[in-house]
């Protein structure tokens, strides 16, 4: 199939060239279902080209309510052991003295029952607008550049370890669409093709007419900063 994302022309030797060319053929074929994912959505919702098959990993939290189930069973148990070991209970004193590792234990697998499965969630981005999948929770339908009619940063408060003030970090871009709904997409998602590689000339259809700029490079900065009205901000 022939791909809409090319190669740039190399300006060092041929070998290097050739090196990249490999890389690049490489990682076409570890990401081909992607890429062919992307094409027949690109094609069926009439998006243009694509511009980039973006990726990031989700999941890995734990389950709401799982903190609770984690310590409470740890706490009684000292209370109880420390009960017992004041009426001289046989026994009591040496399983408080081995408490610590099994409540460590009983943490640890725990955790480890009821962190939620780690994902990948992708990012389409066409010529005219954007998909994201991520299971049930995938766009039915693209996000088109022209309705997008404004964005801002999407910041997380950092807090330093000494306790000091904190800070805003950057996580993401919210879009706020003609609808008056908006979506916040993630800064951590990465081009599957590594594009700071590839810088092959645009493959970005002209969808402007709404006076929504597209994107121009094949990163989630480069792809959604256009959008932010002021991106020193």
């Amino acid at each position: 199939m022939n791909r809409r994302l090319h190669p740039a022309p190399g300006r060092g030797p041929g070998d290097q060239r050739h090196l990249r060319q490999r890389r690049l053929d490489a990682l076409r074929e570890r990401f081909a279902p992607q890429l062919d994912h992307a094409e027949r959505l690109a094609a069926a919702h009439r998006c243009g080209d694509v511009v980039g098959v973006f990726g990031r990993e989700a999941g890995g939290e734990l389950r709401p309510g799982s903190v609770p189930i984690m310590l409470a069973p740890v706490l009684v148990g000292v209370v109880v052991l420390v009960a017992l070991a004041r009426n001289g209970t046989p026994g009591a004193v040496a399983v408080l003295t081995i408490w610590p590792f099994l409540g460590g234990l009983w943490i640890g697998l725990t955790a480890a029952v009821r962190r939620l499965p780690r994902r990948q969630v992708l990012l389409f981005a066409f010529g005219e607008g954007f998909m994201v999948l991520d299971g049930a929770a995938s766009d039915p339908e693209p996000v088109r550049w022209w309705e997008v009619t404004s964005g801002a940063r999407a910041c997380t408060d950092d807090h330093g370890t000494s306790g000091g003030p904190g800070w805003a970090r950057h996580t993401g871009y919210e879009l706020r669409l003609a609808d008056g709904s908006s979506r916040v997409v993630p800064r951590d998602f990465r081009n599957l093709l590594e594009p700071r590689v590839l810088a092959g000339p645009s493959v970005v259809a002209d969808g402007r007419s709404a006076g929504a700029p597209g994107p121009v490079l094949p990163t989630i900065d480069d792809l959604l900063l256009p959008f932010v009205l002021d991106p020193n901000a």
